[in-house]
C-alpha cells in the first residue's frame, strides 16, 4: 500500500511540476513558429527585391568586363601604332628633306 501511495504522490508531483513546463514550452514553441513564419515572409519579400538588384549587378559586371576588354584592345593598338611609328621614323631619318 505504501508503494501505491508513493506512486500516486509522484504522479501528482509530476503533473504539478512537469505539466506547466510542458505547457510553457508549447506556448514558446507556438510563438517561435509564428516568428519563423513572419521572418520567412519577410525573406520572400526581400528575395523579390534582391533579384532585380542581382540582375542589375550582373549587367554592370558584364558592361565593366566589356569596357575593360575594349580598353585592353585599344591600349594594345596604341602600343602597336607607337612601335610602327618609331620604326618608320628610324627608317625615314636618313632621308631628311633639306630645303634650299
Amino acid at each position: 500500500m505504501r508503494v501505491a501511495v508513493h506512486v500516486v504522490v509522484d504522479c501528482l508531483n509530476y503533473k504539478r511540476v512537469v505539466v506547466p513546463k510542458i505547457e510553457r514550452l508549447e506556448q514558446v514553441k507556438g510563438e517561435l513558429q509564428a516568428k519563423i513564419s513572419e521572418v520567412e515572409a519577410e525573406l520572400a519579400g526581400s528575395r523579390g527585391t534582391l533579384e532585380p538588384a542581382r540582375e542589375g549587378m550582373e549587367l554592370l559586371e558584364r558592361e565593366y568586363q566589356d569596357l575593360h576588354r575594349q580598353v585592353t584592345e585599344e591600349t594594345a593598338k596604341q602600343e602597336t601604332a607607337k612601335l610602327v611609328l618609331s620604326r618608320t621614323l628610324r627608317i625615314c631619318r636618313p632621308f631628311r628633306l633639306t630645303t634650299p
